[in-house]
């Protein structure tokens, strides 16, 4: 992958916590879209983080 806007990295595109989605935009979006609306929502009672698990069929 090359080098952003007037050659400068973005930090972003290297740190542990971000995922890079490569695709058709509309496509893309619409894919994880839809995996999303697949999901189980829960809130942990500790911390009141929200949480996904996959639903079973």
């Amino acid at each position: 992958m090359n080098s952003g806007f007037a050659g400068i990295d973005n930090p972003l595109f290297f740190a542990d916590t971000t995922r890079m989605l490569f695709g058709n935009q509309k496509k893309s979006v619409a894919e994880v879209t839809e995996d999303r609306a697949q999901l189980d929502w829960t809130y942990c009672t500790q911390t009141g983080a929200r949480r996904a698990r996959p639903v079973r069929r």
